[in-house]
């Protein structure tokens, strides 16, 4: 699957063209001409950005909780219309850790 993390180097995912890619795949795939490499980088941010795969601190507070549990919730609701396969959610799942791993090692948390 391809993301962000895979498609630029190290260091340079968050710079303009990394940005710029990933506002283009959004535009390509919500205007309805995405290619399957926009679906994946859009799939891939939005997983990553709605912490499906994140674990809350104890020490957040009642409302940021359901803040995230809000995101959680909308974002299992898309995987579970997909009706992805095994294969597709590990995939997206490796995705997602692929862009955590970016984000940890470029300081973004």
């Amino acid at each position: 699957m391809d993301t962000l993390a895979r498609l630029f180097t190290p260091g340079a995912r968050r710079r303009a063209a990394a940005q710029l890619r990933l506002v283009e795949a959004y535009q390509a795939v919500f205007g309805g001409n995405g290619t399957k490499q926009d679906a994946e980088i859009v799939l891939t941010d939005m997983t990553n950005v709605s912490g499906v795969y994140a674990v809350e601190s104890a020490d957040v507070s009642a409302t940021a909780r359901a803040f995230a549990d809000g995101r959680r919730d909308l974002m299992m609701r898309i995987l579970r219309m997909a009706k992805m396969t095994a294969e597709q959610r590990s995939a997206l799942f490796d995705a997602v850790m692929a862009e955590e791993e970016a984000d940890n090692q470029e300081g973004y948390t």
